[in-house]
């Protein structure tokens, strides 16, 4: 994000003052910049792909990618006061209000792309979801670093020759591999995945993330069925049904349903046989 360079030293009050001069956006102006962008998008795919419809060459799908990076530029800086806003709730986390508002950008950037005005919605009903997730998770990942100050080690390159012991030499990386360690991708990806359900279960209401995690065994033990989670709380399962489908409604909105797609998870996935 280009916003948060050559700044000032006091670099959150010039941002501000920066963000001034970015006007906000009426619906009909966030359609049209959503439409120029989608068109943009479709028009680096077709350019990318090499298949050019009849009629029209590769220069004016130039033009039309060129425009869509434009409005979507457009759409991204009238909508970094939203960026600030969020960022505000997640101060003495661990992260400085810098690094939160960069975090969110990084967040806006991705509703800007995944925006879809024939929905109905308002731009900014759409990104605060984005922008919270990206923040929320910069703040779980890094705020839990352990920082020592005054320690000045050598970085050595993996890639980098070292004695063999045979007379030559070798990578580093092949002296630390262990062939007979388990490997640890299966966890990183299922830790992974419990922290985005987690983060998007936040985004509905809590009695609905509660029977959703129930349901599908989020609190570990397995799921539980309808007339369980009825009777922990006090209701009819017909009740406890009818929130779990609403629920799962919203789970299906792309803006939340698009982040867990490239995990291809099913039930068992999601609870690991373990709490989340």
């Amino acid at each position: 994000m280009a916003e948060l360079t050559h700044l000032s030293t006091d670099a959150v009050g010039d941002y501000l003052r920066r963000l001034s001069q970015y006007r906000l956006l009426t619906a009909e102006q966030e359609v049209e910049l959503a439409q120029e962008i989608e068109a943009g998008l479709f028009a680096e795919q077709l350019l990318a792909g090499g298949a050019l419809p009849p009629g029209q060459d590769a220069r004016e799908l130039r033009t039309i990618i060129l425009l869509g990076r434009q409005a979507s530029d457009a759409l991204f800086h009238a909508n970094l006061r939203l960026v600030v806003s969020i960022a505000r709730h997640y101060t003495r986390r661990g992260l400085d209000f810098e690094d939160l508002i960069q975090d969110g950008n990084l967040g806006l950037y991705r509703a800007v792309r995944t925006f879809d005005f024939a929905r109905g919605f308002r731009f900014a009903t759409h990104a605060p979801w984005h922008i919270r997730s990206a923040i929320s998770g910069a703040v779980a990942n890094q705020s839990r670093l352990i920082r020592l100050p005054a320690v000045d080690q050598p970085v050595c390159s993996l890639d980098s020759e070292v004695p063999d012991g045979r007379g030559g030499t070798e990578a580093l990386a092949e002296q630390l591999w262990d062939s007979s360690a388990p490997d640890a991708s299966a966890g990183l990806f299922h830790q992974q995945l419990k922290a985005q359900v987690r983060a998007i279960l936040g985004t509905l209401e809590e009695r609905e993330a509660r029977i959703i995690a129930m349901r599908f065994g989020l609190t570990g033990g397995g799921g539980q069925s309808l007339e369980e989670v009825a009777k922990l709380h006090g209701t009819t399962r017909e009740h406890i049904r009818q929130i779990e489908a609403a629920a799962m409604e919203k789970l299906k909105e792309p803006a939340r349903s698009d982040v867990l797609r490239q995990y291809h998870f099913d039930r068992a996935s999601l609870s690991g046989g373990e709490a989340a």
